[in-house]
């Protein structure tokens, strides 16, 4: 769904179905022995997608992907985003080895507290996450192009 995202918010073109997408990800990995458009319930096609695949089909669709420094503060945030870049934020899920790619979409405040405006791909709607919390989880940044 990221992918689907970063096509859109880009005008990289027509953004391809989950399922087309899920396909040629699992082509990369010589599993492609299941069709998700028409086997959606396989497991091969309800899966995480890694940060080489991420970059492979963004490049499929003339974009690239690039390692930025973790913005600190909201401004930094607001300055990607009056670029017209798209920001991807790793963050490490507490307790966990396991992690997840959000888009960031923008910046509110609520009085005095920054809020980040994000897209998960796994959920259908956009988030508002406290700037704070948002914050201790980090790992990574990239903006896509």
């Amino acid at each position: 769904a990221l992918i689907r995202q970063i096509i859109n918010w880009r005008g990289l073109g027509e953004a391809p179905s989950q399922c087309e997408i899920v396909n040629v990800a699992n082509s990369y990995k010589g599993s492609n022995t299941v069709n998700c458009c028409q086997e959606p319930e396989n497991a091969a096609c309800s899966r995480l997608g890694d940060e080489n695949e991420l970059k492979n089909l963004i490049s499929l669709y003339g974009g690239q992907i690039a390692d930025v420094p973790v913005p600190t503060t909201p401004e930094e945030i607001y300055n990607y985003l009056m670029a017209k870049k798209v920001l991807l934020m790793q963050v490490q899920f507490s307790g966990t080895n396991q992690n997840h790619l959000y888009m960031i979409r923008g910046i509110s405040w609520d009085g005095e507290e920054a809020m980040r405006v994000l897209n998960d791909p796994a959920v259908r709607q956009s988030q508002t996450v406290k700037f704070s919390e948002f914050q201790k989880t980090l790992m990574r940044a990239f903006t896509a192009e």
